[in-house]
């Protein structure tokens, strides 16, 4: 009985820490869905910067965890990989309607410009893409967790104007965090690149041109 008892004992630590790295995995959850208030700025050489007005996105992914927990069972590092980005913002008109007109390579001899009709328009733009990257997640008590990554954006942007498209691909990078207690929490996040925008449907006006793209987002964050 005392051999059992003395046995019990040696075991009882090892047991309590399978318990605890059993209780620590349920914490760190894979999956992640992000429900986001968006804005950006759009700059080019030469001319004003478009401000953003307001913008939405969602995205949905995973994290696939490359480490066991460390540092106390308390830390894991993985790699982020958001499957669906979309995201639309509206821009605010710039200073001049000819200063969009010329971001866009609309010119006034295939447009009638009127002084009438300055500040009347609006820049819609859409983007899709995929976000891969890695990350650490921080799980210092419970249900409590803190998620940290740089991920590369890779995107299609399409600009709609005054009822022309313009579009192109875009190379950005997103930086932030997230803290979620259990399911739910809240994230922020910053992204910036560039696109080569060029025409979609207008065959006559395929000048592309190189838009720099800087904005956040933030964000409600599901993990599951």
């Amino acid at each position: 009985m005392k051999r059992i008892i003395c046995l019990m004992c040696l075991l009882l630590p090892t047991v309590c820490a399978l318990a605890q790295d059993a209780e620590s995995e349920e914490y760190y959850k894979k999956k992640y869905l992000n429900i986001s208030f968006t804005n950006a700025t759009l700059k080019q050489d030469g001319l004003l910067n478009v401000r953003g007005n307001y913008g939405v996105s969602l995205s949905r992914g995973k994290t696939y965890y490359v480490t066991e927990s460390q540092f106390f069972n308390m830390l894991r590092v993985g790699i982020d990989a958001t499957w669906f980005d979309f995201s639309y913002r509206n821009y605010n008109d710039a200073s001049s309607l000819f200063d969009i007109y010329d971001y866009f390579n609309f010119y006034d001899d295939y447009y009638d410009y009127d002084d009438d009709d300055e500040g009347s328009h609006k820049i819609h733009e859409m983007a899709v893409g995929v976000q891969v990257g890695p990350s650490v997640t921080l799980n210092p008590v419970s249900k409590l967790n803190i998620h940290a990554y740089v991920r590369y954006a890779p995107s299609f942007a399409a600009f709609y104007y005054d009822g022309n498209f313009r579009g192109g691909y875009g190379s950005y990078f997103t930086t932030g965090f997230s803290v979620t207690y259990s399911c739910i929490g809240i994230g922020i996040e910053g992204k910036f690149g560039r696109t080569k925008v060029g025409s979609v449907i207008d065959e006559d006006w395929d000048t592309k041109m190189k838009t720099t793209t800087n904005g956040f987002r933030i964000y409600l964050a599901f993990r599951y």
